[in-house]
């Protein structure tokens, strides 16, 4: 599907858009005090607000995320408390988040994503971001990022985090272009009523890329050689969502095709190639009785498939002239079902919940091709078969005083592979009037451990181990909030035992190998978020994270975050400028391999700052002229390179910028 074709169909539905400037205005109309009233449901399935739920959490509206011009989920990740992003070596559009300092791999398996509830981290990798990559969040009605565990809700994977996208209607056409030959449209399209409606979504997106200096580091990862590359892509998003009564219906599908740059770690050329294709759909039940007894029920089917081609050097002779490349695919379905009941006893509410899955490998084929006319060497990335999951959970919150809150959960999980969990949560919410609430709340977390790492076959240097047990997160935390007609402010501690964390280590016997293995890490940090209001017509959001015990000596994430964002709006003219900034790191890697793979060398990354920038001006009622711009300062930085023998890490992008046209009739 090419972009031309998508944009030519684009201005032919352009009669079916209407206004979505009443909703940019909304972003300083309405007072920081009312945004604390806002209701948030993922912590807890029910009704929250931000002073009221039994956890840290952050959120942003649609409002907020238009006025800041993002499109992709890991970049409004970047602004939240503990959340860190990263690109990685795999592919030119993987972009990680890991939360509160425990980051593993390449594929966010630590925090768990979801869309209107749907869960995103596949089976394969156990994260979000190997199949899904760079989810388009255009249509997010409100995005809440739980900052800590959820286990006791979702099960494995909401290990450090939860992301939870819901996403809304709204009818608006745009279009841009910019640098790094970027073209791409979107539209939104919505009609119905609150209980019979339907919403459509989609976006297309192409870009050359940027320019890149990449390090390939065979044949002597110590001197690496370096090659100029550059990062072209092309996305593609559709979404539905329609509901019927008490009935819902949701469809995604997402593209991501990425060629050159690096592909799963090796530098890819104008033959490599890293594409992934997703679908999602889901259908759903709602029932609501006299005595505010709810029922509510969801079928799910997932089909997710990635192709990956790098063309590799496994032996010491001149990068342009591999020796042979790798071929490998990974297709992955999964059937789901998820039921819950709940409802009044006395000043209590109750929940129940089962939840089944069947996550099934369908297609593991790799390939080794050699250069020479020899025939191919065919191989399995790992077994093709698939495992069971059962969770059942319940949760009781139940008022102690009139201002004092007691939420209790507790969640069972059953693996066919591995066995069962227990995940226990205990929430005490203390309203200080009407501004002020005390948390104190523990958790227990787990994430069962991904295919990857229990049966791959497909890294020469890390060896998949069939006997890795779950790892378990013990979370303690006090978090004070505070709410007042300009401001919102809240503050956290926070300190995590790692029981069977999941590491990679060297092991002598039977025979010297470096692969997965349970041990022991403890993480302790602190979060701090403030939003106010200064005039009518200035907001600013600041957000700090620090971490005093980051549980590994030789850790691959920042210890210190900071981020901030000051959006204006008056009359025609809005404006948004943020700020991120990372402390430096260090890049574990295997800078003698192969020679000796029984020690860790590291690089150390230093610290960044990017700053980027949304200008919006109200040309004509129904047009809205708008420039973005990303790493304004050209900031040249590195990321964590997840092949081990690259001890130079990865490029980010440089500055980019991007002009666009919205059309919202009114």
């Amino acid at each position: 599907m090419k972009l031309r074709l998508g944009l030519s169909l684009s201005l032919v539905c352009l009669p079916l858009l209407a206004d979505e400037q009443q909703d940019m205005d909304k972003l300083l109309s309405m007072s920081l005090s009312e945004l604390g009233n806002l209701r948030v449901t993922s912590a807890t399935l029910t009704e929250e607000t931000l002073l009221s739920v039994p956890s840290a959490m952050s959120l942003y509206r649609r409002e907020d995320i238009q006025a800041l011009g993002v499109i992709y989920l890991h970049q409004l990740a970047a602004l939240v408390p503990g959340f860190q992003t990263q690109r990685m070596d795999d592919s030119g559009l993987n972009a990680t988040l890991s939360a509160r300092g425990r980051h593993l791999g390449a594929s966010s398996r630590e925090v768990l994503v979801l869309i209107d509830g749907q869960r995103i981290n596949d089976d394969w990798t156990g994260g979000s971001n190997f199949q899904d990559r760079l989810i388009n969040i255009e249509n997010a009605e409100r995005i809440e990022f739980i900052r800590g565990p959820g286990s006791a809700i979702y099960g494995s994977n909401a290990l450090m985090g939860v992301i939870n996208i819901v996403t809304g209607g709204a009818k608006a056409l745009k279009l841009g272009g910019g640098t790094q030959g970027v073209a791409r449209a979107s539209g939104q399209w919505q009609f119905g009523d609150q209980t019979r409606n339907l919403a459509l979504f989609g976006a297309l997106e192409q870009r050359d890329g940027h320019n890149y200096l990449l390090s390939e580091p065979s044949p002597d990862p110590a001197t690496p050689d370096f090659v100029n590359a550059r990062d072209p892509a092309e996305l593609g998003d559709l979404y539905l969502r329609a509901s019927f009564d008490e009935f819902r219906f949701s469809g995604r599908y997402q593209r991501r095709h990425s060629h050159d740059f690096y592909v799963v770690g090796y530098v890819a050329g104008d033959t490599g190639k890293a594409n992934s294709d997703s679908w999602h759909t889901s259908l759903g039940w709602q029932h609501s009785w006299a005595n505010a007894i709810s029922l509510s029920g969801q079928l799910s089917y997932s089909h997710k498939n990635i192709e990956l081609y790098a063309p590799t050097q496994l032996a010491p002779e001149p990068i342009f002239r591999p020796l042979q490349s790798i071929f490998g695919r990974v297709e992955e379905l999964e059937w789901a079902t998820q039921w819950t009941l709940q409802g009044p006893w006395q000043q209590a509410r109750w929940l129940l919940g089962w939840e089944w899955r069947n996550p099934t490998l369908t297609d593991t084929g790799g390939a080794i091709v050699p250069h020479n006319g020899e025939a191919p060497i065919l191989f399995d990335l790992s077994a093709a078969d698939g495992r069971t999951v059962q969770g059942l959970f319940g949760q009781l919150q139940y008022p102690l005083l009139d201002t004092l809150q007691l939420t209790l959960g507790l969640r069972y999980d059953n693996y066919s592979d591995f066995g069962g969990h227990t995940s226990p949560r205990v929430a005490l919410v203390q309203q200080l009037g009407d501004q002020h609430s005390l948390k104190l709340m523990y958790s227990e977390a787990f994430r069962a451990p991904s295919r990857v790492e229990t049966g791959s076959r497909a890294s020469d240097v890390l060896t998949a181990n069939p006997d890795l047990r779950p790892e378990v997160a013990k979370t303690l935390e006090l978090l004070w909030a505070h709410q007042w007609a300009a401001g919102l402010f809240s503050i956290s501690l926070y300190d995590t035992e790692l029981k069977d964390a999941v590491l990679d280590s060297f092991v002598a016997q039977p025979e010297p190998v470096r692969t997965w293995v349970n041990g022991a890490q403890h993480i302790s940090g602190a979060e701090l978020e403030w939003q106010y209001q200064w005039q009518a017509h200035w907001q600013s959001r600041l957000a700090l994270s620090h971490i005093f015990h980051p549980g590994l000596e030789l850790n691959t994430e920042a210890s210190n975050l900071a981020s901030m964002s000051l959006n204006y709006a008056d009359g025609p003219w809005s404006a948004a400028l943020y700020a991120t900034w990372v402390s430096a790191k260090k890049d574990a890697n295997e800078q003698d391999y192969p020679q000796d793979v029984s020690t860790v060398e590291y690089t150390r990354l230093g610290s960044r700052a990017t700053l980027g920038m949304h200008l919006a001006w109200q040309w004509r009622p129904q047009l809205r002229i708008t420039l973005h711009g990303d790493n304004l300062l050209n900031a040249d930085y590195l990321d964590v390179a997840i092949r081990p023998n690259n001890a130079v890490g990865v490029p980010g992008p440089g500055r980019s910028w991007m002009l666009g046209l919205e059309w919202t009739p009114r």
